[in-house]
């Protein structure tokens, strides 16, 4: 829903313009809890902020009924794997052949892919022989309570 307002979109870019220097190191990511009326609108949108320089990343693929059209209107650099496939590519291999499909089906459009919940070594080494690029997950560290820039504890 923030996609389809001018005013967030314009706040957030003055929000931001001060500290250029992080756009690299933000993700911004796109979500399927609304759904997106506009996708025209949408896409000009993280066109401008991809300009701006921020990479762009369509959140929870696979989870909702609009996947596949949002990742063929809305230009992005990443999908983000929704963890229900990562949780079962072990044991379920239905999910890993969607899993996989998924994977080949990014690769052939040059969008990059991080798999969510990743939580074992296995999860990891699947994954991996199965393509994906990127993993999010306690594996690689817990949330962590203080997550404002220069006062989290390390």
């Amino acid at each position: 829903a923030s996609l389809e307002s001018a005013s967030f979109v314009g706040a957030f870019r003055e929000l931001l313009a001060p500290h250029a220097n992080l756009r690299p190191y933000l993700l911004i990511e796109v979500t399927e809890s609304s759904t997106i009326e506009d996708l025209e609108t949408a896409e000009n949108v993280l066109a401008t902020l991809r300009r701006d320089g921020h990479a762009l990343c369509l959140d929870d693929f696979g989870a909702g009924a609009a996947s596949f059209q949002y990742i063929q209107a809305l230009t992005v650099d990443y999908v983000k794997i929704d963890g229900a496939y990562v949780r079962r590519v072990l044991s379920n291999p239905r999910d890993q052949a969607i899993l996989k499909a998924m994977v080949q089906l990014c690769g052939e459009l040059g969008i990059g892919t991080i798999a969510e919940m990743v939580e074992t070594d296995a999860h990891e080494s699947k994954l991996l022989s199965l393509g994906v690029e990127y993993g999010q997950g306690y594996l690689f560290g817990r949330p962590m309570a203080d997550t404002l820039l220069g006062t989290a504890q390390r």
